[in-house]
């Protein structure tokens, strides 16, 4: 019995003694820039050119005319459609503007979700048919996201 209360008094002992290696104290930020660190400049959102782009079910006016913008303008137009409940070719796209979306959530994020904090150009799309007017957010392709009505 003896032996025992020996050991767990040793195993105590040395439990007590044992100290963490040392760590350095992490510093406190300063507002000094650190040599070499890169300096990220707010995301800019700049409309192109005027330009209508013709598309099926109305004209496209606030992007370029280049075939670049129309698949996320059909992308956006087919979204407002099951939305609304009604043909794509009734719908009408008010407005395209290229934008560059701070981040993956196209500038629309929902409460829960994670997005990549990376510049994602793509486009804001105005669709109106049914009696409404819808925003939609898009990507350079194909992805559109609903943001609001309007």
């Amino acid at each position: 019995m003896m032996r025992i209360c020996l050991c767990a008094l040793a195993v105590l002992a040395m439990g007590c003694a044992w100290a963490p290696p040392d760590v350095p104290p992490v510093p406190e930020a300063s507002e000094t820039p650190v040599v070499g660190a890169p300096v990220l400049a707010p995301a800019t959102v700049e409309p192109v050119t005027s330009t209508p782009v013709d598309g099926a079910g109305g004209s496209v006016t606030g992007v370029t005319g280049s075939p670049e913008a129309q698949p996320a303008v059909d992308a956006a137009r087919a979204a407002a459609a099951v939305r609304l409940g009604v043909p794509a070719d009734q719908l009408t796209v008010e407005r395209a503007e290229a934008r560059d979306w701070s981040d993956s959530s196209l500038g629309c994020p929902q409460p829960g979700r994670m997005y990549l904090q990376v510049i994602t150009p793509g486009y804001l799309v105005i669709v109106a048919g049914g009696g409404k007017r819808l925003e939609f957010h898009t990507d350079a392709r194909a992805l559109a996201v609903f943001c609001r009505e309007l």
